[in-house]
């Protein structure tokens, strides 16, 4: 056998010296990726140290690093060394190893056992993230450091040992680790990244000490079982109230754990909330904000699922509650709606924006009407809407920032007015259901991955006189042109029927293709999806302020300029008289009123053919009076 040292020497002997270089430095290169005791590995250092670089051949599921080989230490697992690497079962790491890399052991699914010799300095990012058997691990006092995402998603950790040297958890370093019940973070850790342990959802209790100065956002967010954040009484930067977390003032209000349940009042101490301070608490009902507590960033109350009300004490200097739904002191600025309600909600006429993550994760709404005036929608503002079914955009609108729809999976068709001037990147993205996206006006500038994802079938439609749509942008998507000269109606059930296999002759005024009672022309006015028999646009009816009259009001489509909606009452649900008719305008309907001196009650009794009923019940034996809505093609 020729080593590598002596081949080198042969062709320095035969070769130019032109050549000589180039192949001395690839053999040089080479010689340090070898196999020996099974793993391959490389040498570091001048040579001076090993490091492990995978399996090499191996054999086996408990996998045992060598202290030494040549004679040499072994220091370091190379980044990715056994990275998805499926037959490991156990794996015990030498002392001599300083720094487990970056990957190094991620997505080792079947791992289960993890030794970790003292010695060990570092654990790098994502070192053991995805090990979904990993059941527990002792962590040595000599680690000073826990990479990002270092321990995410191990879903089966039940234990962990935190060495009492470190000074650093990473961000995510535990993220999404179900079976974690409780945490001591040791004496001596100053930093804790954030969102370290979020979504560990079984978490009950988790322990600061004195020595952390910095606590990352959402570090404890989406912990549904955590009933307290307590921290030592020596910390200089934190403080906890009955097991609340605030900075040492009581300034600011950092945490609310996410097994809290019930009300709650935010203490009159607080000026700040904190970014994310209730987000992902799913158990909170109402929340109650002082005169002196002042919101600076983001919707801090996204994705509690409970959530049905915002109060604000009055006369708060920036803040205003309307029905339980959070606005600036103007209110012109739509800051958080609860995201425990469900159903339709109007925005209130006069707001011009709604602010980022303003319905973030709000489950259960599955529809609302944006009024006009309103003119930009900001990041994050529906982002994960799960539920939602329709939008309607007004005119005025000019900007959707990015983010803004992420992920709104029911929502088939969108229509975007004419002053639109931009949307941003990933604004509806992973909206897997949207098959259209029309366009009144010109093109509007478009972020990266505006529409990725959407459904098989999307496409964009835009009017043959609109510019801008021949342009880079949007070339990668599908695109169909409207002659300027379509009725809404047609237009209306080319772009609701896309990626069906309804025939021409379900997509009349007069077809009802999902057999719900309500024929085209219905759903065409009252912006229902013709495609989904069980999706029908809630009707609102009250009393009046005096008790002797009530308002019946409904989403319509405004864009529905060819429609005449006619208005009748009946006492009888047999015999109508026309009380009033209108073409649509604008989002919403003007308030119909009866003045009859005995109104008693109102109550929503049935909805077929498009008809909304709403009974109106007397105290007298006069009959009860039924007012539907219909509507005709002009």
């Amino acid at each position: 056998m020729i080593t590598p040292l002596i081949f080198n020497l042969l062709l320095r002997a035969t070769t130019p010296m032109r050549f000589r270089l180039n192949l001395s430095i690839l053999l040089i290169l080479a010689t340090p990726m070898m196999a020996r005791a099974g793993f391959s590995y490389q040498f570091i250092n001048d040579g001076t140290e090993i490091e492990i670089t995978g399996l090499g051949s191996t054999v086996g599921s408990a996998i045992s690093i060598p202290s030494l080989i040549e004679n040499k230490p072994v220091t370091s697992i190379a980044d990715f060394a056994f990275f998805n690497e499926r037959q490991i079962t156990s794996a015990t790491i030498p002392g001599t190893v300083k720094t487990i890399g970056a990957s190094s052991f991620e997505h080792c699914s079947v791992l289960v056992d993890v030794f970790i010799g003292d010695g060990v300095e570092l654990i790098e990012n994502s070192a053991f993230r995805r090990c979904t058997e990993l059941s527990s691990i002792s962590i040595p006092d000599s680690v000073t450091s826990i990479g990002e995402f270092a321990f995410n998603q191990c879903a089966s950790l039940s234990s962990v040992s935190l060495p009492a040297n470190n000074t650093a958890i990473g961000q995510s370093a535990f993220r999404s680790c179900p079976g974690l019940t409780d945490i001591a973070i040791p004496d001596g850790t100053t930093s804790i990244g954030s969102r370290s342990f979020f979504d560990c959802k079984n978490l009950v209790t988790a322990s600061i000490p004195g020595s952390v100065a910095i606590i990352g956002g959402s570090a404890f967010s989406a912990c549904d079982k955590l009933i307290s954040i307590n921290v030592a009484p020596e910390n200089q930067t934190y403080s906890d109230l009955d097991g609340v977390l605030f900075d040492s003032t009581f300034t600011t209000i950092i945490a609310l754990p996410g097994g809290f349940s019930g009300d709650y009042t935010i203490p009159s101490s607080v000026d700040t909330i904190g970014e994310a301070a209730f987000t992902f608490c799913d158990n909170v009902t109402s929340i109650f904000i002082p005169f002196n507590t002042s919101i600076t960033g983001a919707n801090p109350f996204g994705s509690c699922d409970s959530l049905d009300t915002i109060v604000t004490e009055e006369s708060h200097p920036s803040l205003r509650s309307i029905d339980g739904v959070l606005f600036d002191n103007t209110e012109s600025t739509l800051i958080a709606f609860p995201g425990g309600r469900s159903g339709h909600y109007s925005i209130p006429q006069g707001v011009s924006t709604i602010a980022p993550r303003a319905f973030y994760i709000s489950l259960d709404l599955e529809s609302v009407s944006i009024p006009e005036g309103i003119t930009s929608i900001q990041s994050h503002a529906f982002y994960r809407c799960q539920g939602l079914q329709t939008i309607f955009l007004p005119e005025s609108l000019t900007s959707i920032d990015e983010w803004a729809f992420f992920r709104c999976d029911q929502v088939r068709t969108i229509t975007f007015p004419a002053a639109l001037a931009a949307i941003g990147e990933n604004a509806f993205f992973l909206c897997d259901s949207l098959v259209s996206a029309e366009f009144s006006g010109d093109a509007p500038a478009l972020g990266s991955d505006v529409f990725k994802d959407s459904a098989d079938a999307f496409s964009v439609y835009y009017y043959e006189s609109a510019v801008g749509f021949d342009l880079a942008p949007w070339q990668i998507y599908p695109s169909v042109i409207l002659p300027s000269g379509i009725s809404p109606f047609s237009a209306w059930a080319l772009i609701q029927f896309n990626g069906t296999d309804h025939h021409e002759n379900e997509r009349s005024p007069a077809a009802d293709p999902d057999n719900d009672g309500k024929d085209n022309l219905s759903e065409y006015g009252f912006g229902c999806d013709p495609t989904r028999p069980d999706h029908r646009q809630p009707l609102s009816a009250s009393l009046g302020a005096s008790g002797t009259s009530f308002d019946v009001s409904f989403p319509i489509n405004e864009r529905a300029t060819d429609l005449t909606l006619k208005i009748q009452t009946s006492t009888t649900g047999a015999d109508w008289t026309q009380s009033t008719s209108f073409v649509p305008q604008g989002s919403g309907l003007p308030p119909l009123r009866n003045g009859s001196e005995e109104t008693a009650s109102i109550s929503v009794t049935d909805q077929y053919n498009g008809t909304f009923v709403v009974s109106e019940r007397f105290q007298t034996s006069l009959p009860r009076l039924v007012v539907r809505v219909t509507a005709d093609l002009r």
